[in-house]
């Protein structure tokens, strides 16, 4: 049975960059944010690549997705896994909605387990909560990357219009930033406990040095991932994969690093300096 590589951290921080960079090693596949299944009602975007459409319209059939009830399945999922549900981390097992939620990801897992050929798989699910239960529920998890990105540039991300997700301002961007920091805390502490490894990867450091970058998340892993460092060596570009859902740089068939090293501006304002400064106080 394939090992899950967990990657979490905030949303605009680079999530489904690692994802795609990690599934390019010869034993890993990557499969993107599979917390979306239930939002999505168990179908990739029309914008997805042929062979993503193909590998998910397989699972759609045999996950018997027409029987389910997806507003009741979604509630489900909303409630034991966004960061606004760490209460259910308390009720673990406690009423009909975790019932239900359960039952769904012990079959989704066992209708995804036979389709995957590789020693691991990614799940860049993000989210902490998510991770919690998954572990509770005995799904075999290898490893755990966390993401972190300047503040900063996550909260200028976060101002732009018009892609997937919705822009928040700088106050809410703040806000959910210090509580995913310090959920991301807590569950890496949880995986200690655990004795599973946890790696923490900065995102910016992956776009200025990715090569020492990778060679440090290889060390830390205990993976091989050595093709993929050659790739970037060669400046290879990578393969997509079939990634259910995540950023849309997903939609590109392959994708370099080269297209995600934009200069960043070093000038930041004295608002975006304490925006820094509270995040920085919550980083793991």
């Amino acid at each position: 049975m394939s090992e899950m590589i967990y990657v979490m951290g905030a949303g605009r921080s680079g999530t489904t960059l690692v994802d795609i960079i990690l599934g390019n090693a010869k034993h890993i596949t990557s499969l993107g944010e599979l917390n979306r299944y239930s939002v999505c009602n168990g179908k990739v975007s029309e914008q997805s690549l042929q062979d993503t459409k193909d590998f998910w319209a397989l699972f759609y059939e045999d996950f018997e997705s027409k029987e389910v009830d997806w507003e009741e399945l979604t509630r489900a999922v909303r409630k034991h896994e966004y960061h606004t549900s760490i209460y259910s981390v308390f009720l673990y097992g406690i009423g009909h909605s975790f019932q239900k939620y359960k039952a769904y990801i012990l079959k989704f897992f066992d209708c995804l387990y036979p389709k995957i050929e590789t020693q691991f798989f990614v799940d860049s699910s993000k989210y902490p909560l998510r991770l919690w239960h998954l572990l509770r529920l005995d799904i075999p998890v290898k490893a755990c990357v966390y993401v972190k990105r300047n503040p900063t540039d996550v909260v200028r991300s976060f101002r732009k219009k018009g892609i997937e997700q919705p822009p928040k301002g700088a106050f809410m961007s703040c806000l959910y930033l210090m509580v995913v920091h310090a959920l991301c805390g807590l569950t890496m502490n949880l995986l200690k406990k655990r004795k599973i490894i946890c790696a923490v990867l900065d995102y910016n450091q992956l776009v200025q040095n990715p090569v020492e970058t990778l060679k440090k998340l290889e060390n830390q892993l205990g993976i091989d991932i050595g093709d993929v460092i050659k790739k970037v060596k060669t400046g290879d570009s990578f393969k997509t994969g079939c990634l259910f859902d995540g950023n849309r740089i997903r939609f590109k068939e392959r994708i370099s690093l080269d297209i995600k090293q934009k200069k960043v501006s070093s000038t930041y304002s004295t608002s975006e300096r304490l925006i820094y400064a509270l995040n920085s106080f919550w980083w793991p």
